[in-house]
C-alpha cells in the first residue's frame, strides 16, 4: 500500500507524547523523541522520503500486510517507490486513520515500543471505497546517542478483511449470474429439443 511507509512513521511518532511509562511510575518523553517525531512529520509533509529514511536505524526491519519485508534503509526507500508505482494503476488512497493504543519506554530509557490500529481507506476503479483495518507495532531505539526507528510491523486478519469479502461477493455474484444463465440456456435448449421432436413426429 503506497503510503504505508509514511503512515508507519507517523503512527510511531504521533504517540510519543503519551508514553505509559515504567512499572513504578509514568515516564516523561525524552525531548529527542519529540524532536524526532517533529522532524519526520515535517519531512513527510514535504514529500521528502529520503529525509524520513535518514531517521531509520541502519538495520531496520519493516513488514507490511502485503507480506513484503524491507531490511536496511535502502530497501525501505526502494520498496516505497516500487509500491507507489505498482498501486497508482489500481487504487487511490483516500485517508488513513491512526489510533495509538499505547507506548512504553523501557526501564533503561533505550527503547520505546508503540502499538495501535490503522484504517486505510482506498477508492477502487469501480469508485467503491474499501476500508482496510490493520494492527501495528513499532520500536524506536537509542543508537549512537540518537533515537532511530528500528522496526515496524503492520498486519491484518487474513481470514476476514475487506479484500477477501469483496472477492467473496464477486464470486457469489458470478455464481448467481452463471446459475441464471444456465437456467435460461437449459430452458431454451429444452424448447428447441421439444420442437425438433414435434417436427419429427409430424
Amino acid at each position: 500500500m503506497k503510503h504505508l511507509f509514511a503512515v508507519a512513521f507517523l503512527v510511531t511518532f504521533s504517540c510519543l507524547d503519551t508514553i505509559h511509562g515504567r512499572a513504578e511510575s509514568h515516564a516523561t518523553v525524552p525531548p529527542e523523541l519529540s524532536q524526532l517525531r517533529d522532524r519526520v512529520i515535517a519531512a513527510y509533509e514535504k514529500g521528502d522520503m529520503e529525509a524520513v529514511v535518514d531517521d531509520l536505524a541502519d538495520d531496520c526491519v519493516l513488514t507490511w500486510q502485503t507480506g513484503d519485508r524491507f531490511v536496511t534503509r535502502q530497501e525501505v526507500l526502494t520498496g516505497h517507490l516500487k509500491m507507489i508505482a505498482e498501486e497508482q494503476t489500481n487504487t487511490k488512497q483516500e485517508s488513513s486513520d491512526v489510533r495509538v493504543d499505547g507506548m512504553t519506554l523501557t526501564s533503561d530509557d533505550q527503547t520505546a515500543i508503540a502499538y495501535g490500529t490503522l484504517v486505510d481507506r482506498f477508492s477502487l476503479r469501480d469508485h467503491s471505497i474499501l476500508a482496510f483495518p490493520s494492527q501495528w507495532t513499532a520500536t524506536v531505539t537509542m543508537t549512537d546517542g540518537k533515537w532511530k526507528l528500528a522496526s515496524v510491523h503492520v498486519s491484518s486478519n487474513v481470514f476476514d478483511n475487506p479484500v477477501l469479502n469483496k472477492a467473496r461477493a464477486s464470486l457469489a455474484t458470478a455464481i448467481m449470474v452463471a446459475g441464471i444463465g444456465g437456467i435460461v440456456l437449459g430452458f431454451v435448449c429444452g424448447r428447441l429439443v421439444a420442437r425438433q421432436r414435434q417436427i419429427r413426429e409430424s
